[in-house]
């Protein structure tokens, strides 16, 4: 059996964890620059039915309570967190959608009431996303970096977000505001996608410290030679 490199499995092992930080930051970006998108334009998309905006607000909050309730209710029935943040990213592509087909600029009272649903599902998506993120990015990004890392996701999502809010001014968008949440609904998308290759990482890597354990066992038994190396492999098989 030849004797592997424990420097090469540990530089395997960093690369897969980079590669989930990157898209891990990445579903971040898409998310965040929705959901900021979404605060500057609920007010006048429902505006034309003049709504107690306070008791609107309020409904918004309660179902971010209500998602994050779903949240934990579906974790303890073994749903795993990044199986969540694409259920997320999909509640968020079926509200940008219902806000395409139904947020037109002449539009009945009923339309207006659809987008409100549309909105409060967004809101329970949200309300789902932080506590799925939070947990995987403590997975996933150890804990001396972690601030520091996702702070640089945060500089594409808010370049997209301000250009996206820079765009209103444009005579087109300012009149059919649909054409920002196609855009969103685009992010959401690629969001969704982001996320499965995500997953798919995840189950190369499997359990972080499970790996990070593989990858000691090989450095420990490289100084003792191959029949330690043939041990090692042995013991991680039984991590795995």
């Amino acid at each position: 059996m030849p004797v592997r490199n424990p420097s090469q499995a540990e530089n395997t092992n960093n690369s897969y964890f980079i590669f989930q930080i990157l898209l891990l930051g990445l579903v971040q970006t898409v998310v965040e620059s929705c959901m900021y998108i979404f605060v500057f334009l609920w007010t006048p998309m429902l505006a034309p039915e003049n709504p107690p905006l306070g008791m609107v607000f309020a409904c918004f909050m309660v179902t971010i309570m209500i998602g994050s309730s779903t949240y934990t209710l579906l974790l303890a029935r073994g749903v795993k967190a990044e199986a969540m943040l694409r259920i997320t990213l999909a509640l968020i592509s079926a509200s940008m959608a219902l806000c395409i087909l139904f947020g037109g600029p002449s539009r009945p009272p009923t339309d207006t009431v659809v987008l409100y649903g549309a909105f409060l599902v967004l809101e329970i998506a949200i309300g789902m996303y932080f506590p799925a993120m939070s947990f995987l990015r403590s997975q996933v990004i150890p804990e001396s970096h972690r601030a520091n890392v996702m702070n640089w996701f945060r500089v594409p999502m808010n370049i997209i977000t301000c250009l996206t809010l820079l765009s209103l001014n444009l005579e087109s968008i300012k009149f059919d505001k649909r054409l920002v949440f196609a855009f969103c609904f685009g992010l959401a998308t690629i969001g969704i996608y982001i996320v499965t290759t995500f997953m798919r990482a995840m189950e190369k890597v499997g359990d972080p410290q499970v790996s990070s354990k593989k990858v000691d066992l090989l450095i420990e038994n490289d100084a003792k030679g191959p029949v330690a190396i043939i041990d090692a492999e042995t013991q991680m098989k039984a991590l795995s």
